[in-house]
């Protein structure tokens, strides 16, 4: 059988609590809350993806689903509420960052590649600016 492994990202699955990770708004969109409104009313939970994190130093730090998880925390009115997390280790920020920047193609809102390129950087900047 051939070995497909370098087409496979090696993550893993955890449950998590929303108060357990670290989303700022600064590496990611800016938080709509119309949008979030919106989504809540329309709710389900079989739609939900995993929330993509990177895991440094023991912190949880969320580069993609920060609408998800304050949709969640809105519904179930609670951030004690566990999520499915696709956990990235020793990802280093010129990673996360491009990973961000890719997944905004997949958004409903189309974004010139050189918004990316901006968010790209902001995410970078802002994450090397914390951890020092």
């Amino acid at each position: 059988m051939p070995d497909y492994s370098m087409f496979v990202s090696n993550v893993r699955f955890e449950l998590i609590p929303i108060k357990d990770l670290v989303s700022s708004q600064i590496r990611q969109r800016n938080l709509s809350q119309n949008h979030v409104n919106h989504a809540v009313v329309n709710f389900d939970p079989l739609l939900v993806n995993p929330i993509k994190v990177s895991r440094r130093n023991g912190v949880n730090f969320v580069f993609v689903g920060q609408f998800t998880i304050e949709i969640i925390a809105l519904v179930t009115g609670s951030r004690d509420t566990l999520v499915w997390c696709m956990i990235y280790d020793g990802l280093n920020y010129e990673v996360e960052a491009d990973i961000f920047a890719n997944h905004e193609h997949e958004d409903k809102y189309p974004v010139s590649y050189g918004t990316m390129q901006n968010k790209a950087l902001t995410f970078l900047f802002t994450a090397m600016k914390e951890e020092s």
